[in-house]
């Protein structure tokens, strides 16, 4: 239950917040799932944490924590700066502002670390949202939008 109340808060703050941006990162939005099914089927396969709570399981996947990662990437994305050492600095903010979450996560039983660490998380964190912005970066390029800051 935990995973659907943080994904209707996530959208319910997403939508004031940033809404009048989906359009543009709504396809971005999906990269950030995608490194997110990654990172976490190869945490499983490795048996280093494991999702113990959800209502709707994909595999390993509880839905609404998709759900989730899908709103905190666009949130993510929504106040990317443009320039690198500006993005470097605010994806370190937002590695922690997320490590907070998947702490919180972790201490209510959502999340299990087997074989793992939560200050392994940062590095991630880190890894997967540079990701993130190199790829919106390219998205964005391509398409030859910017979105409304």
């Amino acid at each position: 239950m935990t995973f659907v109340i943080l994904s209707i808060m996530a959208a319910a703050l997403y939508v004031p917040a940033a809404g009048k941006n989906f359009k543009h990162f709504w396809k971005t939005g999906l990269i950030g799932v995608a490194i997110m099914l990654i990172a976490d089927y190869l945490g499983a396969r490795f048996n280093l944490y494991i999702y113990r709570e959800g209502v709707i399981f994909l595999g390993i996947y509880p839905l609404f924590h998709i759900v989730q990662i899908y709103f905190f990437s666009l949130f993510f994305l929504n106040w990317l700066p443009e320039r690198w050492t500006q993005k470097i600095m605010y994806t370190v903010c937002a590695s922690v502002l997320f490590l907070a979450v998947e702490s919180a996560m972790n201490s209510l039983g959502a999340i299990e670390y087997i074989n793992w660490k939560l200050w392994y998380s940062f590095f991630l964190d880190m890894a997967g949202l540079l990701l993130l912005a190199f790829f919106s970066e390219l998205a964005i390029k391509s398409a030859g939008q910017r979105p409304v800051k």
